[in-house]
């Protein structure tokens, strides 16, 4: 989480927040169900709805939906992790703070280069047939798996409305995300504005009800 007495915006300009997870506070092995939450928090914090549409408030709500963009979804949340690599002596346990070293990326960067050396043979060779049919047999067991597995069942609404969510409106008036069933039932958003702009002719509006912003619904 940002030091005491600055903003997120603060720090990401001063270059201290190195990661997504630092983005939201949350370590590296927290489970979907601790992101979603505190991208939830941070996101109430900081929309310009409530913040003020200042560049700052602009700033840190576009770095908080960027770190839930990758991190919410499993598949680039693995690659993000491998794009991390392991940390470096330099690079340690974060601070009481919230926060690793003060150092530079480029500094670590360069220190990682001196610490390593190639063996006295030389760089080694790399093993092209050996990994590209590697990466055939690969590619065949998941072809072969994915004819035999079950369609994948719809994931459960995670409460954040977006375009395309299906929503019940509340007696209040307010939007709530629900599963779609794939019905003509289903009240399905076209679009999520800010909570004081309007919706487009021909769409009803109705508040998004944790507060982020204003779901258009067409009503045929």
């Amino acid at each position: 989480m940002p030091r005491a007495g600055r903003s997120l915006a603060a720090e990401l300009y001063a270059g201290r927040i190195a990661t997504h997870y630092d983005v939201l506070g949350v370590p590296s092995d927290a489970p979907s169900s601790v992101i979603r939450a505190a991208y939830r928090d941070r996101a109430r914090l900081h929309h310009p709805d409530r913040s003020g549409a200042d560049a700052v408030g602009s700033a840190e709500m576009a770095a908080i939906n960027e770190a839930y963009r990758v991190l919410g979804e499993p598949g680039r949340r693995a690659l993000y992790d491998r794009s991390l690599g392991a940390p470096t002596s330099e690079s340690a346990a974060p601070s009481a703070a919230g926060f690793g070293s003060d150092r530079s990326g480029d500094e670590r960067f360069d220190d990682r280069v001196r610490s390593s050396h190639l063996s006295p043979a030389g760089p080694a060779r790399v093993p092209w047939k050996l990994m590209l049919v590697t990466a055939l047999l690969g590619s065949a067991v998941v072809l072969v798996s994915a004819a035999f597995d079950d369609p994948p069942s719809t994931e459960p609404p995670d409460g954040i409305i977006r375009a395309g969510s299906c929503v019940q409106i509340e007696p209040n008036g307010d939007a709530r995300e629900i599963a779609c069933t794939n019905t003509p039932a289903d009240v399905v958003v076209e679009l999520l504005v800010p909570t004081l702009a309007s919706c487009p002719a021909g769409m009803a509006a109705h508040r998004d009800r944790l507060g982020l912003g204003t779901a258009c619904i067409r009503f045929d």
